[in-house]
């Protein structure tokens, strides 16, 4: 994850965390548990009581190198820098599976539609699900725009607001789990810096999805906020 700006403008604030394992930075830590050393590790598909995003280990520049937790009596102290503001916009990389960089499917028309509503194919979009969620072309007479997903089945994805031009077969398009505006979760890849994109939007991660920025199957990004987050207006 990369921090893309504050949704009310402004510097975003950084502060340095005790932590209780080793994180890498793009990664958002939680709410300290009891008995432990510090900030915690969120999970794929959970980052309630978000603290914030993790920018880089801090650096023990006497030692030269990278502070990694540890309850080693003579090792240095693991403390990383961490924006805390709650309104923080995350611009995360959107992968077609869990491991990080995963390309995303480009799907093939294979029924053209006069209409410009249906996508037909022969791949599944009921499971996992993209209802609610969003399909932009990648080539043809509709490349680059995009339209919210209505229907679903095991061989089609169908908007209701149509696309500008006919789909002709052959034409390529994306479809992903999530539309700004829609409150729908974010599971995270394994490595917790990245959108899962080939998984159900629902029971994953507290996210809400605020903007896209659409382009091809392995450099398209969503941004969304920690909507869950310890320093928000609710607890």
């Amino acid at each position: 994850m990369q921090a893309a700006g504050l949704l009310s403008g402004g510097t975003p604030v950084i502060k340095k965390y005790k932590v209780a394992a080793s994180h890498i930075a793009g990664i958002i830590v939680i709410r300290s548990a009891t008995a432990t050393a510090g900030v915690s590790t969120s999970t794929t598909t959970s980052v309630a009581d978000a603290v914030g995003l993790v920018l880089e280990r801090n650096q023990a520049l006497a030692q030269g190198g990278d502070v990694v937790y540890s309850t080693t009596q003579g090792d240095n102290e693991a403390v990383y820098s961490v924006i805390v503001n709650p309104d923080l916009i995350l611009r995360m990389l959107m992968s077609g599976g869990a491991t990080a960089s995963t390309a995303l499917t480009a799907h093939d028309i294979t029924t053209a539609s006069a209409a410009g509503t249906v996508l037909t194919t022969g791949d599944d979009h009921s499971s996992p699900t993209v209802l609610d969620g969003l399909a932009w072309f990648t080539s043809g007479a509709n490349v680059g725009q995009s339209r919210k997903i209505t229907t679903v089945s095991t061989t089609a994805a169908t908007v209701l607001v149509p696309f500008l031009n006919d789909t002709v077969v052959g034409d390529l398009f994306i479809d992903v789990p999530w539309f700004p505006g829609n409150a729908v979760g974010i599971e995270l890849t394994s490595d917790l810096t990245q959108a899962q994109g080939g998984v159900d939007a629902s029971g994953t991660a507290a996210f809400e999805p605020i903007d896209v920025e659409l382009n091809g199957t392995a450099d398209s990004y969503i941004h969304a906020l920690a909507v869950d987050h310890v320093f928000g207006v609710s607890t």
